[in-house]
């Protein structure tokens, strides 16, 4: 009997403590979101001055790409991306058939993680054959002779100028239907306008039954991107007459980091695109516009500019890209591999380390996550991070030149701002359970470095 009351009373003050715990976790999270909401510069200035920038920059590059002097301004002026009904209403056609590719091709379904709400989201997982159809189909046609290979790369500069206005369109259609007719629960406008129109209302909103942030970010965006790329190699055919070793090196890789992407699908919706940030300018600019206009660069340079490099170089870039995205693939299916067998695995041939955090969802729920700490997320809390820009060097360097490494220089800089959002999202999150996490695992980015 003793025994029994000294067991009640353990539980009952390991019951108290993690009450304790998650109250502290919550007290965090309200401060959080208070001191966000109240910065005007942040929430209104920001915003303002990325909507006016953003656009600028992308439509000067492309037209400074094209000119002779990129410093000669009324020669970029001349050269200025346009805008044509034309290629909105074939944006429109494509869209439409990616929307029919997500709903129509055999599927798995996956269930994304808890919202803040308390609730889960389901997609179809189909990119992987919705991939090889639609790049498969672009190439048959090019080779019939139906349309030319290097349609993409002429078009690029209509796509952008158009898509930059029609995005400032949707955006706002997006917003009127948020706060209209929400189509999910994760419904919460500011009451700010400008940060609304800019973050977006809805985190989840849905048009006829297609999840919007899978088909823009995943099957316009990201689809948009290995096109361009594999017409930037076939423009290349069309005016030289063959493909040069750096182009085959810079296309290969690229293209084999979209298929990645596509066959790790599922991991992507449960990321911070997904899970954290609303359905926004934020990400339909950044899916339609910067993803086709920069991502694409090092091909779209070496378009017009051959860079031959040796057999052995060649491949030497080519096989330090494939191990590089190894790794950052084997990184994401590691977490995902732990949380779907709920810890009990084992991680580089011994049992996973785990910690079984807990955390309070808006509705007042407690629900708990697992926070893997060995294996690549021994390493470093984001080491993730690394081989992705590594492998983007390695896609960019065989253009022999200055300009396309402006992608990796830009996506470093992303993925830091990134994942020191993300570990403060999590440290509000899940809040001593991460602090704890970190000591487990101290480093953020680089083993004894930072």
């Amino acid at each position: 009997d003793e025994a029994a009351r000294a067991v009640g009373r353990a539980e009952a003050a390991l019951s108290k403590a993690d009450e304790a715990v998650l109250g502290r976790m919550e007290e965090q999270r309200r401060r959080h979101r208070e001191r966000y909401a109240y910065s005007h510069v942040r929430t209104t200035l920001q915003p303002l001055f990325l909507m006016v920038c953003c656009p600028i920059v992308i439509l000067y590059a492309n037209a400074a790409l094209r000119a002779s002097d990129p410093l000669d301004f009324a020669e970029v002026w001349a050269l200025r991306p346009p805008v044509r009904l034309r290629m909105l209403g074939a944006m429109c056609l494509f869209t439409a058939l990616q929307a029919v590719l997500v709903s129509v091709l055999p599927a798995r379904v996956f269930k994304g993680p808890l919202s803040d709400a308390g609730e889960r989201q389901s997609y179809r997982l189909n990119g992987v054959p919705a991939f090889l159809l639609t790049h498969g189909v672009f190439a048959a046609g090019a080779w019939a002779g139906w349309w030319s290979g290097g349609v993409f790369v002429d078009a690029l500069p209509e796509l952008l100028g158009t898509m930059c206005l029609f995005v400032a369109v949707f955006c706002g259609v997006l917003y009127a239907l948020g706060r209209l007719y929400p189509t999910c629960s994760e419904c919460e406008p500011t009451g700010n306008p400008v940060f609304d129109y800019f973050w977006g209302v809805e985190l989840y909103p849905r048009m006829f039954g297609v999840p919007l942030k899978q088909l823009i970010n995943c099957r316009v965006g990201m689809m948009l991107w290995g096109l361009i790329v594999l017409s930037s190699a076939w423009k290349q055919h069309e005016v030289f007459g063959g493909v040069s070793s750096g182009m085959l090196t810079m296309t290969a890789l690229q293209l084999l980091y979209i298929f990645k992407f596509y066959c790790w699908e599922g991991g992507y919706f449960t990321s911070m695109d997904i899970c954290h940030d609303k359905m926004g300018y934020y990400i339909c600019w950044g899916c339609l516009c910067w993803v086709p206009g920069f991502y694409t660069l090092a091909s779209y340079y070496a378009a017009l500019r051959p860079s031959h490099l040796s057999p052995l170089l060649s491949l030497a870039f080519f096989v330090a890209g494939l191990v590089f995205l190894w790794i950052n693939y084997d990184a994401d299916r590691q977490r995902q591999w732990v949380r779907e067998n709920n810890g009990e695995c084992n991680v580089w041939g011994s049992p996973a380390r785990i910690i079984r955090a807990k955390y309070v969802t808006d509705d007042g729920k407690v629900h708990a996550n697992v926070l893997l700490y060995s294996g690549w997320w021994g390493v470093a809390r984001h080491f993730h991070y690394v081989p992705e820009v590594l492998l983007s060097v390695c896609w960019c360097a065989p253009a022999l030149a200055l300009v396309p490494m402006a992608y990796p220089a830009y996506l470093s800089l992303l993925l830091w701002e990134r994942l020191l959002r993300d570990d403060a999202r999590c440290f509000v999150k899940y809040g001593e359970y991460w602090h704890e996490y970190s000591k487990h695992v101290p480093y953020l980015v680089l083993p004894l470095i930072y």
